[in-house]
């Protein structure tokens, strides 16, 4: 039997690319047993890194909002991520909240427009 183990760097530049790929900012953090998360990697400015440090969620697959004084809210997913040591490594997905609702606005102002026109057309009907 042969085994073969491939690795690779998980730095800023690896959470570069996988940002660019899902277009969302990422993050890898860990850490060991029940101690202080380490941010490994991030697409994150140094704001936005500093409160993701202090705000990972404990139980993966969590959904969390966060926002620092001076940046937008962002809707973040934690997903965790095989470790084969003592480690708890994890991903941290993130969006701007305007991003996310994005197509929930679109959709809403096309729903007010729908109304409006029914609305004329109903009071046009009626006048008839």
């Amino acid at each position: 039997m042969i085994w073969v183990a491939v690795g690779y760097p998980v730095n800023d530049e690896f959470a570069r690319e996988i940002g660019r790929l899902l277009r969302l900012d990422v993050s890898f953090v860990s850490r060991l047993a029940q101690g202080e998360w380490k941010l490994q990697a991030s697409t994150l400015g140094d704001e936005e890194k500093r409160c993701l440090g202090t705000s990972v969620p404990s139980d993966s697959g969590s959904a969390m909002t966060t926002a620092t004084p001076r940046t937008a809210m962002r809707r973040s997913r934690v997903m965790a991520l095989p470790a084969h040591t003592d480690d708890t490594v994890e991903v941290v997905l993130q969006q701007p909240l305007t991003t996310a609702m994005e197509p929930f606005r679109r959709l809403s102002a096309r729903a007010c427009v729908d109304f409006a026109s029914r609305r004329r057309r109903c009071a046009s009907w009626r006048a008839h």
